[in-house]
């Protein structure tokens, strides 16, 4: 796949002098584009989504902190070279990194380990290091600001969530992305860095087990609620290092020295594995000469030795060893020897954080010493994240997504009830969930922000035309099923007979005595009593609201006049079971709901789409009424799933 894509109609053919050929990614900052100088170099040019005023001191503060960044030193970081917010786009420029990037690699090839994965701590913990010691906190740790470029990772976008933030910039959405922030953050206090720690543990969980490793996420930031870390798949001596990053209490998380520290001082699990190839113990390989025990303490203390390079190829090239036990093998004493040694030319490298010499990080395939003994391990299937809200018919609904996919030999990690959308849209749009399904016409709503007096189109076709235009960049839909499931004003049938209600046009008169019912977020949303409100000038009693795991007590109280409407999903069995009353929408306030998938763009691909698309072609309404009467009576999701999915020829 391309690290970039075409430019879309509307973008800008100049930014400034630089020309733009491409589009690299969106964010919540603005949209980073590919661009070249008149000379040819690529450059990343990032406008920015601010309305900043020519003159204005905001706008000045903003340069001025943007080209402060200018002075962190180069250690696994992509440069700034260039700002200008007097322009009609204000925008940023910084070096171009080709690459994929964490959240790519990780989405598509699986969670990594050994060697790579520490290779990879170690550098976005060198990146951490500098910028701190330049006084610049990112703000904005997370898999998609890692690129693994020709040098290897590259921690991009750092210094302009700070400026934005020291100028008192009002920006699109938080700073930050779910769940990447730090609680701090969450709740609109300073974040230091220590917020980055916190953000870098959850990148590294990420990158090791493919989920970040909180499962309860608002990316509204009204509440993180922590528990404890889902740390489990992180291996040692990483995942020490995470568990302490990953506490409330800024305090008490390491900084990114100590962490660096404790990482490169940790024994290796498999010494045979780390470091990727003997050191020389003897004293004339070690700094200026001297034998072991004089070159220890530079450990603690190192002078800036700009030469040394960093990483695991620090040592020199290897050589013919002769072993101290003359097997070819290494005795304990020897590998503790040779170890301090490799240590010691390891954190030589951070204390040259904030010199002026330019350190290579070689972190290439081409600095790994081959190993003939072992055949490599074959390539790992393809993985991605299938999530799901906190209501049965979408978990279920996920469930299938999740077996069709593996059918076609992916890996598939279930993230399923998260929450109501306000709650697990980020966290799609960052890249943390590959797919979710959806439902087209409340999606386009939450989306587009519908107002009080404009409910937007309401058929399918033109329901995914509108999405296609205001989704992120980051998402796109698939093909919507024929299944369908729309929020309703449901009431008993004593209730519609004692006020004569056959639709929404007759509740106008009755809803002052009536108390409704439904979900938290029905009182707010433009498909619920703001809509009602406005189309039908419907305005009840009052309205109680029930958290999704009550939906049972509600249908109950239903049922017991003690509520005398609810909002009721169509394809809900007690609809039927009930004998309930659905009242029709004849000016379709409740528009087109489609099942659909919504995923993360970068994440699938043709054969990912294709099964998806798959049961979009197979699923009807009656199916999802069906499956959802089998699992209200208890029978097993994924079971359920199995069973559809192999009646619509898609199974395994």
């Amino acid at each position: 796949m391309p690290e970039w894509d075409s430019p879309r109609a509307g973008d800008p053919a100049h930014i400034g002098r630089y020309r733009i050929v491409g589009r690299i990614a969106d964010s919540g900052h603005g949209v980073v584009f590919l661009a070249e100088t008149d000379g040819g170099t690529r450059r990343a040019v990032k406008v920015l989504h601010t309305r900043l005023a020519t003159g204005s001191p905001g706008r000045d503060r903003l340069l001025t902190e943007v080209r402060a960044t200018s002075r962190v030193p180069l250690f696994g970081t992509a440069q700034i070279f260039d700002a200008d917010f007097d322009d009609d786009y204000p925008y940023v420029v910084t070096e171009y990194v080709p690459g994929k990037s964490l959240q790519f690699v990780v989405s598509h090839e699986g969670p990594l380990g050994g060697a790579a994965l520490h290779r990879l701590a170690i550098a976005t913990l060198t990146a951490l290091a500098a910028l701190h010691r330049a006084e610049i906190v990112h703000r904005d740790v997370k898999p998609q600001n890692v690129v693994f470029g020709p040098d290897g990772p590259t921690l991009v976008d750092y210094g302009i969530a700070q400026a934005l933030e020291d100028a008192g910039t009002q920006v699109r959405g938080s700073v930050g992305t779910p769940p990447y922030r730090a609680p701090e953050q969450l709740l609109g206090l300073p974040a230091g860095p220590a917020a980055d720690m916190f953000a870098w543990g959850v990148t590294m969980t990420y990158a090791a087990t493919g989920h970040p490793g909180f499962t309860d996420a608002d990316p509204a930031g009204d509440r993180f609620r922590h528990g404890e870390p889902e740390i489990d798949g992180v291996p040692e001596p990483l995942h020490a290092v995470v568990a302490r990053c990953l506490t409330t209490d800024p305090a008490e998380r390491p900084t990114a020295r100590e962490a660096w520290d404790a990482l490169l001082s940790a024994e290796p699990e498999r010494p045979g594995e780390y470091p990727a190839h003997p050191i020389d113990p003897a004293p004339s390989a070690t700094a200026g000469g001297r034998p072991p025990a004089e070159a220890e303490p530079a450990a603690a203390e190192p002078s800036i030795a700009p030469t040394v390079p960093v990483g695991p190829a620090a040592p020199a090239a290897p050589g013919p060893a002769t072993p101290a036990n003359g097997r070819g093998r290494w005795t304990r004493g020897r590998w503790a020897r040779g170890r301090r040694a490799y240590l010691m030319a390891a954190a030589a490298v951070i204390v040259v954080i904030g010199a002026s010499a330019a350190v290579i990080i070689p972190r290439t395939t081409s600095d790994r010493p081959s190993r003939t003994t072992h055949q490599p391990p074959p390539p790992a299937p393809p993985h991605l994240t299938v999530g799901s809200a906190n209501f049965p018919e979408n978990a279920l609904l996920a469930e299938i997504y999740a077996q069709a996919l593996e059918a076609k030999g992916f890996r598939v990690t279930r993230r399923f009830n998260l929450g109501n959308r306000e709650t697990y849209f980020n966290q799609i749009a960052a890249g943390t969930i590959s797919v979710i399904p959806e439902y087209n016409g409340a999606l386009s709503s939450y989306v587009s922000g519908t107002g009080i007096t404009d409910t937007g189109p309401t058929t399918t076709s033109k329901i995914d035309s509108l999405l296609r235009k205001t989704l992120p960049g980051s998402l796109k839909i698939l093909h919507p099923a024929i299944a369908e499931d729309k929020d309703s004003v449901t009431v008993t049938r004593k209730t519609a007979d004692k006020y004569d209600l056959r639709s929404l046009t007759d509740l106008a008169d009755a809803a002052p005595e009536l108390l409704m019912g439904g979900p938290p977020e029905f009182e707010t949303r433009h498909q619920g009593l703001i809509g009602l409100l406005a189309k039908y000038r419907v305005n009840f009693k009052d309205f109680r609201a029930f958290r999704t795991d009550d939906q049972d007590a509600m249908v109950q109280l239903l049922k017991a006049d003690a509520i005398q409407a609810a909002d009721i999903f169509t394809t809900d069995p007690a609809i039927k079971e009930n004998k309930f009353v659905v009242l029709q929408d004849p000016q379709r306030l409740f528009s087109a709901q489609n099942v659909i998938p919504l995923v993360y763009r970068t994440a699938v691909d043709t054969t990912s789409e294709d099964a998806l698309n798959d049961v979009s072609a197979a699923l009807d309404t009656q199916d999802l009424l069906d499956m959802n009467t089998r699992v209200a009576h208890k029978e097993d999701p994924a079971t359920v799933a199995k069973d559809w999915l192999a009646q619509a020829g898609l199974g395994g």
